[in-house]
Formats: C-alpha cells, structure tokens, sequence
C-alpha cells in the first residue's frame, strides 16, 4: 500500500501544472501579452479582451451559462512563421562572418520523409530525409547559399538555421531571417491550439486564431475576422454579419447540430 502511495505521488507530481483563473466580475484585458491556462467566466460576468494577446497551448476558456465573453481586440495561437521550399529552392542564409569553421544546422518544421537534395558549397547530400541537417564548414563569410530540391510527394519547409562557430555563442535565425528563390514565408494553420466553450454568451468583433470553438450557448461574429477556427461547431445559435471565416485544414467553417440556429448576413 505504501508503494502504492509512493507511485501515485510521483504521477501527480510528475503531471504538468496548469493555472485556473475564474472571473466572477466584470473586468477586461486591454494590454498585450500571453494567456494561458484555464479561464472560467462566471454566470454573471463579462470578460472583455480588448487588447492583442498570445494564447499559449492548450488553454481552455469556459464561459459558463449566463456569463459573457467580448473579444474587441486578438487573440491569437502562438505560431511560428515557416520557410516553405519549392520544388527548388536556394536560401540565402546571412553568417556575417561568424567565425572560421563551424556547423550550419537546418532545422526543419516536419519531419523530412522523402529524400531531398542538400547542396551547399559545392558538397552534395541526395536523398536525405530527417528533421535536423548539419552542415560542417567555413562562416567566415558574408551569406552562405543552401540549394535544396525538394520531393513532389511532400512540402518542405525550414522552422530555424542555427549557425555555431568555434568560440562563438551559437546564432538562430528564425524562418522569417531567411530568404532566396523558391522560397515563402508562411503561417501554419493552428486548428485547435485551445479552446472556447460557450455556454453563456460570446461576442467577437476582434479577430480570432487557432481556436477550437463549441457553442451551445449564443455566439455573435460581428465584424470578426475568424481564423483556423474551423469547424466552429454550434448546438446553440450563431449570428454572422460582415465577417470573414477561414477555417484552416477543414473544408467547413461553421456545422450546426440538431436543432441549434444560424444567422448569416454579409
């Protein structure tokens, strides 16, 4: 029974601690900054975000029954911009003689699954698959050049390039440091990065990004600018008017359940 207890107290420990906030007031966020956690809006009380916000993974807003939530400013999933490559692509990656030799590392957004070509300096790697490419070699230079072709049977796309000489602090360049033919710069979609649950009342003028929306209770798009936040699913009632929706890897923006209600007007 002891180890029992032992064990049972390290799966809680070991379990990742997530904060609750539960507004019972009315009160509003007009700043900038990162959400995170779970928020619960009580009956009630009016949460107002004016402001332009992060939203962390996996955070949960609940409004409850008789509660009401007004998003005038954003809120939007954290999601760091990628380097799409075509089917031939030459990156341009700026070294400002970093050091005399060391690792170019290019880490890419998904895992590599069909061979890719990897060409720089005139040293060739073919068919490569992989998350993470290293290459050895001179950084005392101005830009070094990275010739990538890329399979037909997958997008490829470049998340950072990490640049260590000898001696020298290491160098992240992020997706949007980078450039070069063949070569854009893209948000991924963010289905479902976190979450409202509408019991109560939801009002968006604002813009939203990479939230996963159920609504049994009323929701009121006004205005809004909606995206990767589809299928926003509605077992209450929904008003659209003068918004834009673009719901990301799904083909529908909006599914209405059993008896629940929509108003569309654009």
């Amino acid at each position: 029974m002891r180890r029992a207890l032992l064990l049972s107290l390290i799966i809680l420990l070991s379990q990742p601690f997530v904060s609750a906030t539960d507004i019972t007031a009315d009160s509003e966020e007009d700043s900038s900054g990162t959400l995170s956690g779970t928020y619960t809006v009580s009956n009630g009380a009016t949460w107002t975000v004016s402001g332009d916000y992060e939203i962390a993974e996996n955070t949960a807003i609940i409004i409850e029954e008789g509660a009401t939530m007004v998003v005038s400013g954003s809120m939007d999933a954290v999601a760091p911009p990628k380097l799409n490559l075509a089917g031939t692509a030459n990156v341009h990656v700026p070294v400002g003689f970093i050091g005399e030799t060391g690792v170019l590392r290019i880490d890419f957004a998904d895992e590599v699954l069909y061979g890719i070509d990897i060409e720089i300096n005139n040293e060739s790697t073919t068919n490569w698959t992989g998350t993470q490419f290293d290459w050895n070699g001179d950084l005392d230079v101005e830009n070094v050049t990275v010739n990538i072709t890329t399979h037909p049977f997958q997008i490829s796309s470049i998340s950072t390039i990490t640049l260590s000489a000898q001696g020298v602090t290491p160098v992240m360049l992020e997706a949007d440091e980078l450039s070069g033919d063949g070569t854009s710069l893209v948000i991924p979609d963010r289905n479902n990065a976190w979450s409202i649950d509408v019991q109560g009342t939801l009002i968006v003028t604002g813009s939203i990004f990479g939230a996963g929306i159920s609504c049994h209770g009323t929701c009121t798009l006004n205005g809004a600018q909606m995206t990767s936040t589809g299928p926003i699913e509605v077992m209450g009632s929904i008003s659209v008017t003068d918004s834009s929706l673009s719901g990301g890897i799904s083909d529908e923006d909006i599914i209405i359940w059993d008896d629940a209600t929509i108003t569309w007007t654009n």
